[in-house]
């Protein structure tokens, strides 16, 4: 059992009623048993998928079987994962065997994926929670970018580059697409201070800088020809964000 105090915000996600009520009584117990230790579980429990997709975002683990339809467990899973969700998910393995399934994903769709076997045993349960604890201080949490029509959940490395204009940041992504937030770069900027590939390069652009193709004092490409103007005065965030992404390496 782990030392330090946790809280989990769970989802269940079970078209089978009496499978669902089960497991809300198996997690209502490791929640008692853990209260003294000061660890919290928050449980919602869903019976369908447009229900679970309504606010996936606030949950740090996912417990899911959907046997039934035309949207099976895995299925659904991989619809959390397009909609930015970075949470493990742990599918329960029925009348559908997942295992299976997921030998045939690539390695970044079956990352943060696991497996348990019905009938759940309390103890495997309780092992998967430790589980999930670790994984939440482990896994960095998306980055919402919330434009005036839409907003995306996205990586780190999802950024090349971001540019003020007025009273809004352009943020443009790698796969072409450019989200408009209503923000200062200074104010995205501390946003992503937790992250170490981003760069300040002059008073109203930052940049991810494993897309830098070449720097001069004056002047950055990156590796899709784009050219941004900076300063010397920028030069050792941007030494600073180079030597940190090569050592992740």
């Amino acid at each position: 059992m782990q030392t330090e105090s946790f809280t989990l915000h769970i989802a269940i996600c079970d078209a089978n009623v009496g499978d669902r009520k089960q497991m809300e009584r198996l997690l209502q117990r490791e929640a008692d048993k853990r209260a003294k230790d000061n660890n919290v579980l928050y449980v919602d429990s869903y019976g369908s998928i447009p229900a679970i997709m309504r606010s996936p975002m606030i949950y740090d683990a996912f417990y899911i079987d959907m046997a039934s339809g035309e949207t099976n467990g895995a299925a659904l899973a991989l619809l959390l994962r397009d909609a930015g969700v970075t949470a493990p998910i742990v599918l329960c393995v029925s009348s559908v065997d997942y295992r299976e399934l997921f030998c045939a994903y690539s390695e970044v769709e079956r990352r943060n994926i696991f497996f348990l076997d019905k009938p759940i045993k309390k103890e495997e349960l309780s092992a998967s929670i430790d589980q999930m604890s670790a994984l939440k201080n482990q896994i960095m949490p998306t980055i919402e970018l919330r434009g005036e029509t839409i907003t995306r959940y996205v990586e780190e490395d999802d950024i090349v580059y971001a540019k003020a204009d007025g009273r809004y940041v352009h943020v443009y992504l790698k796969d072409g697409s450019i989200i408009s937030v209503l923000s200062s770069i200074t104010n995205l900027y501390s946003q992503l201070a937790a992250y170490t590939h981003y760069a300040a390069v002059s008073r109203s652009s930052m940049v991810n800088v494993i897309y830098l193709k070449k720097v001069t004092l004056t002047k950055l490409t990156l590796t899709d020809g784009t050219v941004i103007r900076t300063s010397p005065s920028y030069s050792m965030d941007i030494k600073k964000a180079l030597r940190q992404s090569a050592e992740e390496l």
